[in-house]
């Protein structure tokens, strides 16, 4: 598989509700929305949190609202030290959305 020359690029994620979603990616992770469209019965929403992105995630409807789990497991963020990452974490502790966010040590990484 592409091994050399190849990097990661996005990801896309659905969403049965887009907006609180949208809001809960720009106001609280801080993503910028790039672009936006429609595909046929989707909205695609493209966000980055970088100037040389043109998205780094895109969020897409249509998941369904009777799922029972939520399919995201993680979504992790690079910061310059743990006071940043505990920094971002505090206000998501505020967010009903991000409810069971809890901060773990990876041993090499501090993830929140």
């Amino acid at each position: 598989m592409g091994g050399a020359g190849t990097s990661f690029s996005h990801v896309g994620t659905f969403a049965h509700d887009l907006v609180p979603i949208e809001d809960f990616y720009t106001r609280v992770l801080e993503f910028a929305v790039t672009d936006r469209g429609e595909y046929p019965e989707r909205t695609i929403i493209f966000l980055s949190r970088g100037p040389d992105a043109h998205h780094e995630t895109v969020l897409v409807s249509g998941r369904p609202v009777e799922l029972g789990f939520n399919v995201i497991n993680q979504i992790s963020l690079r910061c310059g030290s743990p006071s940043i990452a505990t920094a971002f974490h505090q206000p998501m502790l505020r967010e009903p959305a991000a409810s069971s966010v809890s901060r773990v040590t990876h041993g090499d990484a501090l993830t929140v």
